[in-house]
């Protein structure tokens, strides 16, 4: 009886060829990249990315993955902000500054998560590259 390999389609729910404990990582980053090309805002395959070229001390890869997330979902979080009501938009702009989650000019305090965490991630890692 012969063997055939199938070559399974990426999904959201499917945690990859690896798991953490593997040898093999260089078969997971293809396997990821793949997924991020149908749903560019999955988060789990951009950690996961960042996690196996980390591990292959490839730094100025994991920078660039690290880029492109923060910008895809600050340009998912930007575009839901976009208000058609400009008294809305006003009101909105008042209780952000009244609740202390804006300055005077506008500028949130505080990102959303993974923005936060891979903000951090990208300090240690430009540190790595000097």
């Amino acid at each position: 009886m012969s063997k055939v390999a199938y070559i399974k389609k990426p999904s959201k729910t499917d945690d990859g060829p690896l798991k953490d404990n593997e040898a093999k990582e260089e078969h997971g980053i293809p396997y990821y990249l793949g997924l991020l090309k149908t749903s560019p805002l999955d988060q789990k395959a951009y950690n996961r990315l960042m996690i196996l070229y980390r591990r292959a001390k490839e730094y100025s890869k994991e920078l660039k993955i690290i880029d492109r997330a923060i910008k895809e979902f600050r340009g998912f979080y930007n575009s839901h902000r976009k208000v058609a009501v400009k008294n809305v938009q006003h009101i909105s702009k008042k209780l952000n500054r009244s609740l202390g989650l804006t300055d005077d000019k506008g500028k949130e305090f505080f990102q959303q998560e993974p923005i936060a965490s891979w903000e951090k991630r990208r300090q240690v890692v430009l540190k790595k590259l000097e």
